[in-house]
């Protein structure tokens, strides 16, 4: 298990001080949601195929389980995954650790399954390039973006949204007054099988609230295969795209300043029940190394 460091931290990265607050310059937040339609932010960067059209349907095993998906499957397992810079790897990555996950769950082991998995480790940065992309500190995808806000621990082992992907990401809580936010980074596995938190930012969320009524709400997802953060206009499950389950359904989509967030946050404090001045660390460290006891099967 590679565990969050702290080294090297440069201006704007946060560290724990005993006794104080965890000051981030940082990070805007997220439930993990569904996308039903989003604005892009960014064009795709350059991605070789079979990987560009896998990752379109990566976060869904029925359409991987599909004779479309089955070629793209094979087609990927017979191409160099070097093609695939070591972001899109993790993306495709966890995204097929996932797939596999459902699948599983299922109870009826099946040859899709036994590819996906095969590709997830086929897939495997080694430890030297996930170390290039360490996630000690918040996502600079997302750093800078909500000043003043603090992150906070949790009385609870894992939260919610990181039992609904399967612990296949992490949550960060981070609080301002009224504005609360939170921040999810994708975790990798290597080539040796040992987890390691990333600063992929996969969702992100932040809520306003005044006088206890929820006033402002913004989501943004990770789009595939783009690797960029989107805005979310309208979702139609929480938490999102690429969940192993969900928390609640809405038939039709919801725009996101419709959604109910106040039955979670309503009480000026997240549903998360956040420690004040405990290091987060610890928490973060208790996720990865479960994470790491369910990864995907090699296959043969």
């Amino acid at each position: 298990m590679e565990l969050p460091r702290r080294s090297g931290a440069q201006a704007g990265d946060w560290q724990y001080v005993p006794g104080e607050m965890n000051r981030a310059r940082t990070v805007a937040a997220v439930l993990a949601l569904s996308v039903v339609s989003c604005a892009r932010c960014s064009a795709p960067p350059a991605v070789a195929e079979p990987f560009t059209s896998l990752l379109e349907i990566s976060a869904d095993p029925e359409r991987l389980s599909s004779p479309e998906g089955t070629a793209l499957l094979d087609a990927a397992l017979a191409a160099d995954p070097d093609d695939l810079g070591t972001r899109a790897r993790v993306i495709l990555q966890n995204d097929l650790w996932g797939a596999a996950q459902r699948l599983a769950l299922r109870g009826s082991p099946s040859t899709a399954g036994a590819r996906i998995g095969r590709l997830a480790w086929a897939l495997a940065p080694d430890a030297a390039a996930l170390a290039g992309i360490d996630g000690a500190v918040i996502p600079p995808s997302v750093r800078g973006m909500l000043a003043g806000f603090i992150e906070h621990s949790s009385e609870h082992t894992t939260l919610t949204h990181e039992r609904a992907f399967g612990l296949r990401r992490v949550f960060r809580l981070l609080l301002d007054g009224d504005r609360r936010a939170m921040v999810s980074q994708l975790i990798a596995f290597d080539r040796d099988g040992r987890a390691h938190l990333t600063d992929i930012a996969g969702e992100l969320e932040r809520l306003e609230f005044t006088a206890e009524t929820l006033t402002a709400a913004q989501v943004l997802h990770l789009d595939r295969p783009s690797g960029t953060l989107v805005e979310v206009e309208h979702v139609d499950q929480i938490p999102s795209h690429g969940a192993t389950s969900t928390i609640i359904d809405f038939a039709p989509a919801v725009r996101v300043a419709d959604l109910p967030c106040a039955r979670c946050h309503d009480d000026r404090q997240m549903m998360s029940l956040p420690m004040f001045g405990l290091d987060p660390i610890p928490r973060l460290r208790g996720v990865i190394k479960t994470a790491e006891s369910d990864l995907p099967p090699r296959g043969p």
